[in-house]
Formats: structure tokens, C-alpha cells, sequence
């Protein structure tokens, strides 16, 4: 997968190659932030059947398919056609499958933002230049591995339709979020469902979630009264990934109802274990019968819970991945963090790097903004570690990490750095040699310890 920006912020222009684990660093106002929702966005709209781009524009109208492509969403869509011009009221269930769909699509395949979606993705005031725009290129093995069958239901409505999804990931079902489509006529509710299968052809990607560095706040006060518009302001207040955000806190919930039946529920992931018993001290969670429910912090071995606002900072900094990793996580997810070495001490930053690592490992595709020196230094020590071949020493060097585990052990071919800055982004991290140029930190550190040595020689001889 690629990232190609041009004339956004400070960037002329740049390509960015999406590795497992990417991370961006480099100093404050260059557009880290903006790169990564970009990229977070792109994904989201093709990732997730239920939802339409900033603007509500489509992806797909601007991306590259190939005619057979369109004919396979056509032959799919005319059995949806042909129940919406039937008289029967029952749901019917369309077999979709998702070899079908791709078969036509000539990979690469590139879709775009342009500057009128990417300004309404970060809710800027000021309007963008109209040759800004983030385009990304997905390739057939950047698809998340999921079963080939997946089941359309369709329900009728009084003015519409419902549409519903099921499909498995590693045989395990899984149920999408319903969705309504509203229209009067077949053609404008064919349209729709056809948006729907164009997604579905490239969806099943789980989860497309973002920690924005507005998680603390928008955390201690999860019930949407974030997106609350103040009177007198025009345009959107919140970035799109920010609102994304509270809305995920809002749905989460649900996940882990009381009275909600077994095979509904979600398993919770081991890594929660860890983030919770070696990060957070504790877990976050929802309490309460009714909606909306509590969102709380149990401390480790206690009776006591706090609820969030009263946690501390490194706990609503991380509480809603905490909630990911306890709920609807796995394999082929895409998670975006803005500085997630916010508010944590250096040696719970070294075990927030170790769960990046082990996220990675598992199959989850992060994406990680940095000011952290210890996140990655520590990244680094993981990268090589990986290349020790001694069995023995591999599992004493596992004993010394943070979470004690050499799963957190990661691959060079696993992990991308780019430097933001000057207007420029480049990759600073060889995985053949596994070397990195430090020039962002080391300058900064050499600065300080060039004036310590200077003052030291100011002062006065006793």
C-alpha cells in the first residue's frame, strides 16, 4: 500500500510506502498528523461498507477499475434489483462472493481525496489549494484475509431498505453494522446498494480505528458532547478522525452490553491483558444497565473503580484501545495513533512500543505518530533482536522486555520510519542494514548536552 501526497500543509510532494508498522516523526508543524488522517481516511471509506467519504463523496468514483470489475457489482446487484420488483415483503439473503466482486479489478488500484474532501477531513477553516491530494494505492495482498462467502440480507421498508452483512474472518462470523438505505424509486436504492457492493468487494477489513490526540478529552466526556456545534460557528469544529473517535466510544458500548447473548460477544484479546496489568494498571469498561452506560477504570486488584474523568492521563490516553483490544480486534484491522507515548513515563513507553510490536505480530496494521525518542529506540531494539539466533538468548532477551514476551520481537521488513521535515518526508530506517539515521533526536540531545558543557565552563572557579 502507498501513500502519495501532494501540496498538503508543508509536503510538495511524497510517496509513502505503508509498512505493519509505520511510524512518522519528526518536529511539531509538519504535518505528520494530516499525512496520517489522510491515509486513515482513504482507508476508512474503502474499508468500511457503511460509510462515504468526507462530503460524502465516493472513493471509488475516483478510483481505476476495470470494466469487468463493474460487470460482476451489476450481475450482484440485478438479484437485489429483481427482489426490490417483487411484491413479497420477507427479507431475502444474497450470496456474495468476494472472489467474484475483485475478480475484475485490475490491481493496483488508486483512489483519491481531492482538496475539497481532504479540508473537510481535517476541518480546516482555511480552504486548501484545489491541486491538493492524497491518493493510495492498494495492491491485492493489502486486502484483509477473510473467508470468500459473505451474506447479503435485505429487508424492505416503507420507504427503503435495510441492508445487513455477514461474512467470516479466519472462521469466525461476524455480523456488520445494518445500514439503511432510504429512496422512493429502485434506481436511487440500486445505487446505493451498489456503492455498498463495490465496498464489500474490498471491506471485511474489521476494524479502521484512530486514537487522535484529542482521546484525552474527548474520552473523559464520551457522550458526543464533543460534537456539539457552538452557536455561531460555520463548518465542522472536530477533524473527522476526531469525530470518528467519540462515535467509537459510543458504539463500544454495545459490545459489551449486559444480557447480551454469547454468540454475540467478542473475545478478548491476550494483548488487553498486558496493556492493562503492565500500562494502565487496571481496565476500562462499561457499567451500567442502561444507555448511556458508564465508561469506568477498575483498578487492578480492587474493588475500586474510578469513572474515566477521574483516571489518570495515561489511562484516557489509552482506555479506548484498551476497549479495542478487549472487544472487536484481529487480524487485518488498521489502527492509526497519534502520539502514543502521550502522558506515559519512558519505561511505559518502551511496553507501549513491546504491544505495537505484538499488534503488529498479530496482524493488525499500525500507524504511529511520534515525538518519543524511547518509542523508537526501543522499536529498534525489538528489529534486532529479531535477528538473534540462539534460541536461548532469544527467550533471556523476551525475559528482559516490558511484557516479558520475544512475540514483541519484530522483522525489519515489518517496520518504516519517515523523518517529516523541511517539507520533505524520508525514510530514515534501512531494514538491510537495520540502521537509523537519529539526526531528529540526536541534534536535540547534543544541543543539551552541548549547553550543560557550556555553562559548567561559565561558572566561576570556586
Amino acid at each position: 500500500m502507498r501513500l502519495s501526497i501532494h501540496n498538503l500543509g508543508s509536503i510538495a510532494s511524497t510517496k509513502i510506502d505503508i509498512a505493519p508498522l509505520t511510524v512518522f516523526v519528526g518536529p511539531n508543524n509538519t504535518n505528520k498528523t494530516w499525512t496520517a488522517y489522510a491515509l486513515y481516511g482513504l482507508i476508512q471509506s474503502i474499508a468500511q461498507p457503511w460509510r462515504t467519504g468526507p462530503l460524502g463523496l465516493d472513493p471509488f468514483e475516483a478510483a481505476q477499475f476495470d470494466a469487468p470489475f463493474k460487470d460482476n457489482i451489476t450481475r450482484t446487484l440485478n438479484q437485489v434489483v429483481a427482489y426490490l420488483n417483487s411484491g413479497t415483503s420477507d427479507t431475502t439473503s444474497v450470496d456474495v462472493k468476494r472472489d467474484i466482486l475483485i475478480r475484475g479489478v485490475g490491481f493496483p488500484f488508486q483512489t483519491q481525496f481531492n482538496y475539497a474532501a481532504l479540508q473537510s477531513l481535517l476541518a480546516l477553516k482555511s480552504p486548501l489549494p484545489s491541486d491538493t491530494i492524497a491518493t493510495l494505492e492498494v495492491h491485492e495482498n493489502d486486502l484483509p484475509r477473510v473467508d470468500d462467502a459473505m451474506i447479503m440480507h435485505v429487508t424492505k421498508l416503507p420507504q427503503g431498505v435495510e441492508l445487513g452483512v455477514q461474512y467470516s474472518r479466519n472462521g469466525q462470523a461476524t455480523t456488520g453494522y445494518p445500514t439503511a438505505a432510504r429512496g422512493s424509486d429502485i434506481p436511487s436504492l440500486a445505487n446505493i446498494i451498489s456503492q455498498l457492493l463495490r465496498r464489500l468487494a474490498f471491506g471485511a477489513w474489521g476494524t479502521v480505528l484512530t486514537l487522535p490526540a484529542e482521546r484525552i478529552s474527548t474520552t473523559s466526556m464520551y457522550f458526543r458532547s464533543f460534537m456539539f456545534q457552538p452557536p455561531g460557528v460555520q463548518g465542522p469544529i472536530h477533524s473527522g478522525p476526531v469525530i470518528d473517535f467519540g462515535l467509537y466510544l459510543d458504539r463500544t458500548q454495545y459490545f459489551f452490553q449486559p444480557g447480551r447473548p454469547e454468540s454475540a460477544r467478542v473475545q478478548k484479546s491476550p494483548l488487553a491483558a498486558l496493556l492493562e496489568q503492565h500500562i494502565l494498571g487496571g481496565r476500562v469498561g462499561f457499567t451500567g444497565d442502561t444507555t448511556p452506560r458508564s465508561l469506568e477504570f477498575q483498578l487492578a486488584n480492587s474493588q475500586s473503580s474510578l469513572r474515566i474523568h477521574s483516571a489518570s492521563s495515561i489511562v484516557k490516553s489509552l482506555g479506548a484501545l484498551d476497549l479495542y483490544l478487549s472487544g472487536a480486534c484481529g487480524e487485518g484491522d488498521l489502527v492509526v495513533i497519534d502520539e502514543p507515548e502521550m502522558n506515559a513515563h519512558p519505561a511505559a513507553q518502551m511496553a507501549i512500543s513491546e504491544l505495537l510490536a505484538l499488534m503488529v505480530n498479530s496482524g493488525i496494521k499500525v500507524i504511529i505518530t511520534t515525538h518519543s525518542p524511547y518509542i523508537v529506540d526501543h522499536l529498534k531494539n525489538l528489529v534486532e533482536a529479531s535477528q538473534v539466533s540462539s534460541q536461548s538468548h532469544r527467550e533471556s532477551i523476551g525475559r528482559r522486555l516490558k511484557l516479558g514476551t520475544e512475540k514483541a520481537f519484530l522483522t525489519p521488513d515489518k517496520l518504516a520510519v519517515y523523518l517529516f521535515s523541511g517539507g520533505e518526508v524520508t525514510e530514515i530506517f534501512n531494514r538491510q542494514t537495520r540502521t537509523l539515521d537519529w539526526a531528529t533526536f540526536s541534534a536535540t540531545s547534543d544541543e543539551v548536552a552541548n549547553l550543560y558543557s557550556d555553562i559548567l565552563e561559565a561558572e566561576p572557579t570556586q
